[in-house]
């Protein structure tokens, strides 16, 4: 049954916003006790759900018509290094570009989940998988689902991309989307998105995607219209330095940068920032000779806390 179109305006907005918000005006719970007895860690943990409560019960009239569908939380890889992988060329950080699928050299598979913001009722997953269609492209699937027992969302991402010259790249891919909350049914929408991916000197990438370019909605509620430009700094094997700017039609713009460094061969470590809410994280991989990698990352929001993830991939020898 599908919920008459006012509910599926709000209901998009029944987790991210509220989020969004509450990171923004919130003290430190850190600094909250709510009596004599309690400890600080206590504390805290209560603040921080009961607060997260009532933006939850008090929020939704007012964001009637705003745009619906969070935004999933990046995995491992990605989410060490702060988001920004757009110009990252390594399909292993993601696919947040389209056009990353025409420089795959092998074939790669990936699992991975999050615990957002420590919330365990909160359920994040997410599975992708690569592969090379020809010797100039390369296609590729996404799955996310991220929710709770009254609210979810799944979104099912195919993707591809092809070389339109030695060192650049166009990609594109199809989304389905689907949300569903208890007792107001479900609705499924559909948008795509476009990428390039191009590597203007020897050791710089520069990369540009546009997201729901033509504005589609979901029921009566757009979806989220995205602009992002980035790129990428890669000397060897060894150092990598990421950035990138995203800017939402109805938002403002968020700045996001990574480091990636490579002490070994089969070591790696991340580091990452963003804006708007500022976040900090950390990230940590191990490659294995049998073509498996692990990789986990925490990132830290300055009054929600932290959310750590794990991802399990592998790369086709």
């Amino acid at each position: 049954m599908v919920a008459p179109p006012d509910r599926l305006a709000v209901r998009g907005f029944f987790l991210p916003i509220p989020l969004f918000f509450f990171g923004l005006i919130l003290p430190d719970p850190a600094l909250i006790c709510f009596n004599a007895t309690c400890t600080r860690p206590l504390a805290s943990t209560c603040f921080r759900m009961i607060h997260f409560i009532f933006q939850l019960l008090f929020s939704l009239p007012l964001l009637a018509h705003a745009q619906v569908f969070m935004r999933p939380f990046d995995h491992a890889v990605a989410m060490g290094l702060g988001g920004a992988t757009l110009a990252f060329s390594d399909p292993s950080a993601g696919f947040s570009n389209e056009a990353v699928a025409a420089f795959a050299q092998k074939t790669y598979a990936g699992a991975g989940s999050a615990v957002p913001y420590g919330i365990t009722d909160w359920r994040f997953a997410q599975a992708q998988a690569l592969f090379r269609v020809g010797s100039n492209s390369g296609a590729g699937i996404d799955v996310v689902h991220s929710g709770i027992d009254a609210y979810s969302e799944q979104r099912l991402r195919m993707l591809y991309g092809r070389k339109m010259a030695q060192n650049w790249s166009l990609g594109a891919s199809a989304d389905v989307l689907h949300l569903s909350a208890a007792e107001y049914g479900s609705a499924t929408g559909i948008t795509f998105s476009i990428g390039f991916l191009a590597r203007v000197l020897p050791e710089v990438w520069l990369a540009s995607r546009i997201q729901n370019p033509l504005q589609q909605k979901l029921s009566y509620a757009p979806l989220p219209t995205v602009l992002s430009l980035g790129g990428a700094w890669r000397p060897g094997t060894v150092f990598a330095l990421l950035a990138e700017v995203e800017k939402e039609l109805e938002r403002t713009g968020q700045i996001k940068c990574g480091l990636e460094y490579r002490p070994l061969e089969k070591v790696v470590f991340r580091v990452g920032v963003r804006s708007r809410p500022a976040r900090f994280a950390l990230g940590a991989g191990l490659r294995l000779n049998n073509g498996l990698s692990i990789d986990a990352a925490t990132e830290w929001h300055q009054v929600l806390g932290l959310t750590p993830s794990v991802m399990v991939g592998w790369v086709k020898k």
